[in-house]
């Protein structure tokens, strides 16, 4: 959580965007955003193992959403320290977590994770999916994994570089 709030005060303090770094930085937004959205459409946290949409090329398409996501800042930011912030902000904050995530898959779900995890890549996702897909994205789960927040939380950091970028910030 700290390193978050670190990267959140370099990206306020060391933002120098322009027209062309937004615009730029726009493509890695919309991307990670929709990776995390389609994510967490088919994710039911906790009750099963989801193997279904983003799930069948990567066993961590919300980090590879939110690794777009923090990219897209420093792009739009235009700030040679940013990247020197983020890259060990999201080793320090995701390789534990992801780490963690696996043991508790594994208690829970056992040999069918291990299977799983033996053909899907844990990060860099596949072309083709690693794994047969039997379920359909929901906006139910979209709406209950509280998705929405990234959207808001780029939108405010778009708004925020906007403003900075006309000097009203």
């Amino acid at each position: 959580m700290l390193t978050g709030f670190v990267f959140l005060a370099c990206f306020v303090l060391f933002a120098r965007p322009t027209p062309l770094s937004l615009a730029v930085a726009l493509p890695l937004f919309l991307a990670g955003l929709a990776i995390r959205a389609w994510a967490a459409g088919h994710l039911v946290k906790r009750k099963e193992l989801t193997t279904s949409g983003p799930y069948a090329h990567s066993q961590n398409p919300l980090y590879l959403g939110s690794f777009l996501l923090m990219l897209g800042a420093c792009v739009a930011a235009r700030s040679p320290w940013l990247p020197l912030v983020f890259l060990p902000a999201f080793a320090l904050i995701h390789v534990p977590v992801v780490r963690a995530e696996r043991e508790l898959n594994r208690h829970h779900f056992g040999e069918r994770f291990d299977e799983y995890a033996a053909r899907v890549p844990a990060f860099v996702p596949a072309l083709r999916p690693r794994v047969e897909v039997h379920d359909s994205w929901s906006s139910r789960r979209y709406l209950a994994n509280l998705e929405y927040n990234a959207a808001v939380g780029v939108l405010a950091a778009v708004l925020f570089l906007l403003l900075r970028l006309r000097g009203r910030i």
